[in-house]
């Protein structure tokens, strides 16, 4: 990535300096970095196992993946409003629509 950053560099137009996005690329491959990522993949993969139990999510999801998807998404949405593609509220309506989308007829979908 360090390669590939220095030769590909988004700046702003008045600086030259990196894009903010860019630079936070850097602290995601720290060891604490790593480690609150997975702890937050287990904490969501929890919630919709316990969201399972109380049949308000679909019992053929797997967890982990929902998981793993939600925090895609999340993190996908995060880098286009940090890069001013999309407003936080469009980002925010995208990311509840998947989630109410995980939620919708779980007993039927069972």
């Amino acid at each position: 990535m360090s390669a590939t950053h220095r030769k590909r560099q988004v700046f702003w137009p008045h600086r030259r300096r990196p894009h903010p996005v860019l630079r936070g690329f850097r602290w995601t491959g720290s060891p604490a970095a790593r480690h609150a990522y997975a702890k937050l993949h287990g904490v969501i993969a929890w919630l919709i196992r316990y969201g399972q139990d109380t049949r308000e999510v679909p019992q053929r999801l797997d967890p982990d993946c929902e998981a793993h998807t939600l925090l895609a998404l999340a993190d996908g949405l995060t880098v286009r409003v940090l890069a001013g593609h999309q407003s936080p509220a469009t980002a925010l309506a995208i990311l509840q629509r998947h989630i109410d989308h995980l939620l919708e007829n779980a007993s039927d979908r069972g």
